[in-house]
């Protein structure tokens, strides 16, 4: 009986936080409701992507807790996690799912959604951070997180009242030392 509680407030949380919890660019959640249903046709090119979305209410009702012993809890400053899981094999138009993320970044688009903070490529993978740009005062800050090798790709948007020091705790403690704060910033905004 107690599991069945837990399981049921777990769903109940999942369904009033999808209801409640937008990412704070309305583009990228366009796009992620796009993939989201055309990831749910059976035989669709878009066969293999995962997509998911954690509301932070459910984080926090399944017991996931802030491990780093800091007195900032993070997982009570997160408002949502989108992420998306993108194989880069023949069989999808992975690499296509992919390149539509990196269009809404891209430095050429106007007006400009995001402006990237951290990055690093290397031959086998590469690691591109972005803070949206697009703020009103008092809304959480958006960061997009994409990563890519040759395999497969990653779309993570972060949506919360949190720091970049936060998001990089959340991916891995050693990227910090991997990833250089991008400090050439010729765009205009």
């Amino acid at each position: 009986m107690k599991l069945f509680f837990r399981i049921f407030l777990v769903a109940a949380f999942a369904l009033a936080g999808a209801a409640s919890a937008s990412a704070q660019t309305k583009e990228f959640l366009e796009k992620f409701d796009m993939i989201k249903y055309q990831s749910s046709i059976p035989r669709s090119v878009y066969e293999g992507v995962e997509i998911i979305q954690y509301p932070a209410d459910m984080l926090r009702a399944m017991g996931v807790n802030d491990i780093s012993g800091n007195s900032r809890n993070v997982l009570n400053n997160l408002k949502v996690i989108y992420q998306i899981k993108i194989p880069l094999d023949n069989r999808n138009n992975g690499n296509n799912i992919y390149r539509g993320f990196t269009l809404l970044v891209s430095g050429s688009r106007k007006p400009k959604l995001y402006e990237q903070i951290m990055c690093n490529t290397g031959r086998t993978q590469e690691i591109s951070i972005y803070k949206a740009i697009r703020k009103k005062n008092n809304q959480p800050d958006e960061f997009m997180i994409l990563m890519r090798n040759n395999e497969k790709a990653i779309v993570c948007d972060i949506v919360g009242y949190i720091r970049l020091d936060d998001v990089l705790k959340m991916l891995s403690p050693d990227l910090k030392n991997y990833v250089k704060e991008d400090t050439l910033n010729i765009s205009s905004k």
